[in-house]
């Protein structure tokens, strides 16, 4: 799609395999001997082999001094007689992400938009998808957060369209893939996941998040690797939390102002913000906030190397051997960390009981409890979809209301196939 206009432009359909894809070719063109071809109203359909290669040149239109490798951006040197060009300068321009945006607030002010109102947001999930996160430094934060603004805004306003009455086009459908397509976006924190799962209203999927350890997620561009191991999560959470904020690079604020929140991380919640973030490189972002991840875990474990010996406060103290069951409630944890195996991680009505004598196995997440008043409650995990530990995640409606998300009004309480996240050198996680 055109992304000023609205117009719609070469369609392109990705095969698993080059063999499908001239077999299905092959198919069609043996239909246009017999005149059968596919047709799109009146016109006929014209199907090529095409290349990853033509697709992201398509994509990506604006994308000066790129040439497009086995779907890989390679960056190309400005010539000795081009001093006037500002070279490579980013895949997309914030012209164009606002255009797409004005489309799917406004399709009456294109003609194209109006008549098929899906295509802008069918064109933001297929930009999504495709767009080269692996390419850590050739993209800024900045393009990272109006990529996201972006995919909020159109999914802000298509729920809006669903609910003002029917449109030809427009279904829920389509919302499960735009929300989708934002939460499989490697690029993307947590907490800009919870946002996007919070504007798109789908209980569903809110049901499978947890309230307190996506939306205070700590960090802007770190996040964690799938499978998400719950005991290692709270054991980090806790070292975060003690842990003491040194020198931060400019532009990276701690934007914490919620006292009342202070579960999982403390008084820690960077992100990005100001003119710097323009000029920052994604690769860059991550190895400054590895930086403060790594200082927040030395002296958060030095602190709790110096408090007094909490036994079986996050699994890690060693147990007397006389102990067979111990009971810890939240409130009592230093820093009001959650313990591991209470099923709703933190939940102050509920205490965990763990016993010496069967350890508690990590690859079955629910625990025995033990005055809880909710019993037998499913557990949430803080990944962003079903939990990995459970064969059969829960479907329902959650006991109550989400939490709204810390700092909505910012970013920060803010592709392919499936398996996107492997393999990508984005984001960093927390060590396992």
């Amino acid at each position: 799609m055109e992304r000023s206009t609205g117009k719609t432009m070469d369609c392109f359909v990705e095969f698993v395999t080059n063999s499908e894809a001239r077999e299905a070719v092959s198919r069609i063109d043996r239909l246009h001997e017999v005149s059968q071809g596919p047709r799109m109203g009146n016109r006929h359909v014209d199907v090529s082999l095409s290349s990853q290669d033509a697709l992201l040149k398509a994509l990506f239109p604006k994308a000066k001094c790129i040439r497009w490798e086995a779907g890989r951006p390679v960056q190309l040197p400005k010539r000795a007689d081009e001093e006037w060009s500002t070279g490579f300068v980013g895949f997309m321009t914030d012209e164009e992400l606002f255009c797409v945006a004005r489309h799917a607030k406004e399709p009456h002010r294109s003609a194209f938009a109006g008549k098929v109102p899906q295509r802008t947001y069918e064109s933001i999930i297929s930009t999504i998808w495709k767009f080269p996160w692996y390419a850590v430094n050739m993209y800024t934060v900045h393009a990272r957060n109006k990529l996201y603004e972006t995919l909020r805004t159109m999914i802000e306003a298509l729920l809006e369209r669903l609910c003002a009455g029917r449109t030809v086009g427009l279904d829920r459908r389509l919302l499960s893939e735009l929300l989708r397509a934002g939460l499989e976006c490697p690029a993307f924190n947590p907490r800009m996941k919870w946002t996007l799962a919070t504007c798109s209203d789908e209980q569903q999927i809110l049901s499978r998040m947890h309230e307190a350890w996506l939306p205070y997620f700590p960090f802007d561009t770190l996040t964690w690797l799938p499978p998400n191991n719950p005991t290692a999560l709270e054991f980090y959470a806790m070292l975060i939390a003690k842990g003491r904020i040194g020198d931060v690079a400019e532009g990276l604020k701690n934007c914490h102002t919620r006292p009342e929140y202070l579960e999982p991380y403390g008084k820690k919640w960077f992100e990005w913000r100001g003119p710097v973030t323009s000029e920052k490189k994604f690769s860059e972002a991550i190895q400054h906030e590895k930086q403060v991840l790594v200082n927040l875990l030395t002296t958060g474990y030095n602190v709790m190397k110096n408090e007094r010996p909490r036994y079986s406060s996050h699994g890690i103290m060693p147990r007397p051997a006389s102990a067979t069951t111990t009971h810890a409630s939240v409130d009592n944890q230093p820093g009001g960390v959650p313990l591991v195996g209470s099923s709703q991680m933190p939940s102050r009505q509920t205490s965990s009981v763990l016993s010496s004598g069967q350890p508690t196995s990590r690859a079955n997440p629910r625990h025995q409890q033990t005055g809880s008043t909710r019993p037998h409650e499913e557990t949430r995990w803080p990944s962003q979809g079903p939990n990995p530990y459970d064969p059969d995640p829960p479907s329902r409606r959650p006991l109550g209301p989400p939490a709204p998300p810390a700092h909505r009004g910012s970013r920060g309480s803010r592709g392919s196939a499936s398996g996107h996240w492997r393999g990508l050198s984005g984001g960093s996680a927390f060590p396992q």
